[in-house]
């Protein structure tokens, strides 16, 4: 089984109140963002997942995520995120 399709979905939500986050001042937040993202496989098995996003980093997080997890295993998540975060491999 190999993953055969990578879809992103860039999400903005309007927030009723500006909202100012105290891990980065100054830096007034007016929507909730996240980046969307479904994996399927060639056998027709998909998976969803999401993280947050703060602007644009969806027009290059395809050409990362593509060149990473196209044509890998599914079932090797440990070691794509020691891949993709190698600070974090521990996890």
């Amino acid at each position: 089984m190999k993953i055969s399709l990578i879809e992103l979905y860039h999400v903005s939500v309007p927030l009723a109140a500006t909202f100012w986050p105290t891990w980065i001042p100054g830096y007034p937040q007016t929507h909730n963002r996240f980046t969307l993202i479904r994996l399927v496989t060639d056998n027709g098995i998909d998976g969803w997942s999401a993280g947050s996003a703060m602007g644009k980093e969806r027009q290059s997080l395809g050409d990362l995520l593509g060149g990473y997890l196209m044509g890998a295993d599914p079932s090797g998540c440990q070691r794509d995120a020691a891949t993709l975060y190698p600070a974090r491999a521990g996890i």
